[in-house]
């Protein structure tokens, strides 16, 4: 799995717009937390690399601190990766810290082929 400044929860930290886009603005706390990633990670939950930017105005990083949390909870190989002074929807992050993300997961996902 290959995730990139993720909508992760529905829950507190989560990003409006999306979750009334796919869940609606009132969703029941039951079916918020179904939706929610980081509440879905068991161990048979997929390797997954992972990299937000800690200057992302849009999505909370916070999604996507706790959705590592609850990959290293559960054991699942991560590689997860916050780079400082990115924001939101940088695409390769051409000049940006996190340039080179893209040979990153690339690398991530040919280990577990």
């Amino acid at each position: 799995l290959i995730l990139v400044y993720p909508v992760v929860t529905m829950g507190e930290n989560t990003h409006a717009g999306s979750r009334n886009y796919l869940i609606g603005p009132y969703p029941a706390q039951e079916y918020a937390n179904l939706t929610s990633i980081e509440k879905q990670v068991t161990k048979h939950f997929p390797p997954t690399f992972l990299w937000w930017g800690d200057q992302d105005q849009t999505v909370d990083p916070d999604n996507s601190r706790m959705l590592k949390a609850a990959l290293e909870h559960n054991g699942i190989l991560c590689d997860c990766v916050e780079y400082s002074g990115v924001g939101h929807g940088v695409g390769i992050g051409k000049d940006l810290s996190c340039e080179g993300w893209i040979e990153k997961a690339v690398a991530f996902w040919e280990k577990q082929r």
